[in-house]
């Protein structure tokens, strides 16, 4: 490909929204390039990219939008290993998955110390046996620490007690580590009780341990961790047991940000006290789906919970139902939320009624899908005039007919905010398509995505 060219469409791609797509194609495009002209174009594209995120959350799921999604590609890995003087491409990359063959290569400590991967924020160790990660220790050079590398991601592999050592002297290496992700691997209560008592702990702000179940005799798990650790993310899974209250009151969750938390089918009894030991005034993104709650443990969790600052909740798969939506329209904890994911549960069209009783300005993004409802739902969200905000609804794999549809289509001055209606997987016909996309309410994006619907089924 000519090099002008090339350079005028790396242009164009490195002002696009940043997302993992635009990466890959910017990726695909440098190689695509002379080899003699890969570094100018990498240059170039380094010098475009400043308004990209430079975020490595633990939970990037739940916080998207400051997540950088560039992981630097297997074959640029390999071709660096192959021929170190293809290591520059690496130079782009903000994030590095290795595998044990990877830190094994004799080649690994010429790239390493070669200065590419000095841009990377975030290593993932992917079934990385604790031999490599002993060659990792020895690999990394003192004098050129991966010196902005802020989060460490282990898969693949179990992890019993070798961790413990392993990351005390891994983490001296990794001067920025302040995140450590676990949630792929399986790993030991013990192991993780003892490393996070380690120095390398005290400056953690973000730990995903969602395989480790934490129950009995684990009460006082954080009450031993270093003592200036203080978390801002944190993925957990809680058994059944009546200490959940004393993990969740650990003086090092007081500043949470971002929370995942699986209370397992072994019952989520105490879940709902546990979460009222303490008002959670930082929070602002909550998850917890696919915890055996239930519509009554689901509600009394509700009423429990004092998160003044909450913008994201997500409670999918959690057994939810009329009791549990009722308590979030009566709470006044909720009406700063933002986004609401209550896929997968058993909220009816009279549970959607009783959701919309509540106060809902600031909802932008509200996910229904996959729970017994149907047309009454449909004219409760359209009649209800308490979601100004409301741009994304989702009603997929419900009984929506085309009845519910038509609903919509005429009642849409209530949801003049609305870009974005998902109704695949229902009852709606050509019909219900044809009178959505006739509507003069629903927008025009809308309208696309129904008319390219409308088409498919013709065919």
């Amino acid at each position: 490909m000519d090099l002008g060219m090339a350079l005028e469409r790396l242009r164009g791609l490195c002002y696009e929204t940043p997302s993992h797509r635009v990466w890959l194609d910017i990726c695909a495009l440098i190689d695509a390039c002379p080899e003699e002209s890969v570094e100018v174009a990498i240059d170039y594209a380094i010098e475009h990219m400043g308004r990209w995120p430079r975020g490595h959350h633990i939970l990037e799921d739940l916080r998207p939008e400051g997540f950088d999604p560039r992981v630097a590609p297997e074959s640029w890995i390999d071709g660096a290993l192959a021929d170190p003087g293809k290591a520059g491409r690496l130079r782009m990359a903000r994030g590095i998955t290795l595998n044990s063959a990877h830190i094994a290569n004799a080649r690994f400590k010429e790239v390493a110390s070669g200065g590419a991967l000095g841009g990377v924020g975030q290593v993932t160790l992917d079934r990385v046996s604790s031999q490599a990660v002993g060659w990792l220790i020895e690999t990394l050079p003192v004098e050129v620490p991966l010196s902005k590398v802020d989060r460490l991601s282990i898969r693949g592999e179990p992890i019993y007690y070798w961790i413990v050592g392993a990351l005390d002297r891994l983490s001296a290496r990794l001067p920025a580590l302040t995140r450590l992700d676990l949630a792929s691997c399986e790993v030991s209560e013990t192991s993780m009780q003892a490393a996070i008592k380690k120095p390398f702990a005290g400056r953690l702000i973000g730990l995903d341990l969602r395989p480790m179940l934490l129950g009995a005799g684990f009460e006082g798990f954080f009450e031993g961790a270093h003592p200036e650790m203080r978390l801002r993310e944190l993925g957990l899974a809680l058994g059944k047991f009546e200490g959940a209250s004393r993990v969740l009151g650990a003086a090092q969750l007081e500043d949470l940000e971002v929370l995942r938390v699986r209370a397992t089918d072994q019952g989520s009894e105490g879940i709902a006290r546990a979460f009222g030991v303490r008002p959670w005034l930082r929070l602002a993104w909550l998850d917890l789906s696919h915890s055996a709650l239930g519509d009554e443990g689901g509600a009394a969790l509700i009423g429990a919970l004092e998160a003044p600052s909450l913008k994201t909740l997500a409670m999918k798969g959690c057994g939810l139902g009329h009791r549990s939506v009722g308590a979030m329209a009566g709470a006044e904890g909720l009406g700063g939320l933002e986004a609401l994911s209550l896929d997968h549960n058993g909220v009816d069209d009279e549970g959607v009624r009783a959701l919309l009783k509540g106060s809902w300005g600031a909802l932008e993004a509200l996910s229904l899908s996959s729970n017994p409802l149907g047309d009454g739902a449909a004219e409760a969200i359209a009649q209800a005039g308490v979601l100004p905000s409301l741009e994304r609804l989702d009603l997929s794999r419900t009984s929506l007919t085309d009845e519910g549809a038509a609903i919509l289509a005429r009642s849409a001055p209530h949801l003049s905010s609305l870009t974005s209606l998902n109704i695949e997987q229902t009852r709606v016909t050509r019909r219900g398509l044809r009178a959505m996309i006739g509507s003069p309410y629903l927008g025009e994006g809308i309208k696309e995505g129904l008319s390219s619907r409308l088409m498919l089924s013709i065919k």
